[in-house]
């Protein structure tokens, strides 16, 4: 991983806020995440904004919805012809077929334009994963595409590339890209609503990896905001591992032998400190310090080594504050800064 100084971080974000203006969120979260900040995704802006919508310009096979606010398949395209052109554009590594546009990310096109005043080092962008993506479609035939392997490949690709665009964007800004991929299907491993086995999400996502890295050699983080299969997750070639520890943390900590091998390889662990969607007026930073406090406790017990595991730590809320109301998402905000400021 090419992001040492990305030790000296302790707070980000995760992506999604309610708020509609751009150019004001932007700031509370530079004021706040002064060493790495993130661009916020705005959905309550416009439907463009919608997690899977943001994503899926130039997707093969893909459709915006304006009536249904979503992205679907086009039942009327010719897949193969679909897939020949994605691969095409893949193989020549054209970056800008699978950019952004300004309409589907406000708060990315404002953190880019006034970060560069920053004194901050990084910037933090996020993609939809694509076990998420291809779970959230299905093709003509009603299979979710994350079933169809020809798919699954071109979309895991593209999505990666769709981060290596960002990434060259936020080099260009003047600042070190970390681009974390949110994988809320992760939750699903070990329901009755995934079939996928756990090596073939690990394929998938060492393929999203390495299909970045191949291009940049940044930092990649995986965001799951609930329980999943930690062996698989903390065995793949992820850089950070993001989760909801407030709500999840108790299963996260079963597996201290796996969470040492992590942080050996120089990895990190990004802990959702503040909740998002069990957040209320008792959740105060002298609250977390002790749930964390008592976290630090148990694994040290499990020999991982207390110095190791806060050196390779970041902080962020659970998830994303998408649904929150603006006022409690910026005392997330506030309440995550402010754990992160202080030692343990």
């Amino acid at each position: 991983m090419n992001g040492i100084e990305l030790l000296k971080v302790k707070a980000t974000g995760i992506g999604s806020m309610p708020q509609k203006n751009a150019g004001e969120i932007c700031r509370v979260i530079l004021d706040n995440f002064s060493d790495l900040p993130f661009w916020p995704q705005l959905p309550k802006s416009n439907a463009y904004e919608n997690m899977l919508v943001q994503y899926s310009e130039n997707l093969p096979g893909m459709i915006f919805d304006a009536k249904r606010k979503g992205v679907y398949f086009n039942a009327a395209c010719d897949p193969q012809k679909e897939l020949l052109a994605c691969y095409e554009k893949i193989a020549a590594c054209e970056y800008e077929y699978f950019k952004i546009s300004p309409e589907y990310a406000a708060g990315f096109y404002e953190m880019l334009k006034i970060c560069r005043d920053s004194p901050c080092a990084f910037l933090k962008g996020q993609v939809v994963g694509p076990l998420t993506f291809l779970s959230s479609v299905q093709n003509a035939e009603g299979t979710i595409l994350l079933y169809d392997d020809m798919f699954t490949d071109a979309i895991t690709k593209a999505l990666a590339l769709k981060a290596v665009w960002q990434a060259k964007q936020i080099i260009a800004a003047g600042k070190k890209p970390v681009i974390f991929f949110d994988e809320p299907y992760l939750a699903s491993f070990g329901s009755a609503f995934c079939n996928l086995s756990s090596e073939r999400a690990t394929q998938i996502l060492n393929d999203l990896v390495g299909t970045v890295k191949k291009e940049l050699d940044i930092p990649i983080g995986v965001h799951c905001c609930g329980n999943t299969d930690w062996t698989m997750l903390l065995n793949t070639d992820i850089d950070i591992v993001n989760f909801d520890f407030f709500g999840f943390g108790k299963y996260f900590m079963l597996y201290p032998e796996l969470i040492r091998n992590f942080l050996n390889k120089g990895k990190i662990i990004a802990w959702g400190i503040t909740p998002t969607g069990e957040y209320n007026s008792g959740v105060d930073v002298p609250l977390l310090r002790e749930k964390f406090a008592r976290a630090l406790e148990i694994l040290e017990k499990k020999n991982v080594a207390r110095d190791q595991l806060l050196r390779y730590s970041i902080f962020t809320p659970a998830c994303g504050m998408g649904t929150m109301s603006e006022e409690d998402s910026r005392m997330v905000i506030k309440i995550t800064a402010g754990f992160a400021r202080g030692g343990f």
